[in-house]
C-alpha cells in the first residue's frame, strides 16, 4: 500500500471517535436487548436480568466429528479427538441440556490429501438451546493422509 493510502485509512478509522464509540455501545446495548426479549421454545419472553439467572456448565470429553468428501482412502486423524464445552446461559436451559444434544466437528471437506494444519472445532447445539457455547481447545490438528 502507498503512504496516501495509509494516511487515507487512518484517518478512516480514527475520525469522530466519540461517534463510533457510542455507535458501538448502542449496538451491543441493542443486542442485549434483543437478545433478552427474544422468547423460549415455549413461546415465552424473558425480561433479561430476571428470571433463573445465567449460569454456566462444562461438559468434558465431547467426542469431534470429522466432517470429510466420502473417499475410501483417505485416512483422517485429529488431535485430541475430544473437546470440553463451556456452555453459559439460562440456568434452567443448562439443566436440560444432555451430552447426546452437543456436536463438535471440524470440517475436512475442502481439504486436499497430505494435509497437516489446524482447524477450528464447530459445535452445533439443537434449536431450543439458546446458550452461548466455547470450546477447549479451540482447534484441532488434522493430518489427512492418502492410504494407497
Amino acid at each position: 500500500m502507498s503512504a496516501g493510502s495509509l494516511t487515507k485509512l487512518r484517518r478512516l478509522f480514527l475520525k469522530d471517535k466519540s461517534l463510533k464509540f457510542l455507535s458501538l455501545v448502542l449496538a451491543v446495548l441493542a443486542w442485549y436487548g434483543i437478545r433478552g426479549t427474544v422468547g423460549s421454545r415455549s413461546g415465552g419472553y424473558s425480561i433479561p436480568g430476571m428470571g433463573a439467572g445465567v449460569a454456566t456448565r462444562k461438559l468434558a470429553d465431547v467426542p469431534v466429528s470429522v466432517l470429510v468428501r466420502p473417499d475410501p482412502d483417505m485416512s483422517v486423524q485429529i488431535t485430541p479427538a475430544t473437546v470440553s464445552v463451556v456452555l453459559t446461559g439460562d440456568s434452567s436451559e443448562l439443566q436440560k441440556v444432555t451430552r447426546a444434544d452437543i456436536r463438535a466437528m471440524v470440517d475436512c471437506a475442502g481439504l486436499e490429501s497430505f494435509t497437516n494444519c489446524d482447524l477450528a472445532v464447530v459445535v452445533n447445539l439443537p434449536r431450543w438451546i439458546d446458550l452461548t457455547p466455547v470450546v477447549h481447545p479451540a482447534t484441532v490438528k488434522v493430518v489427512l493422509r492418502r492410504t494407497r
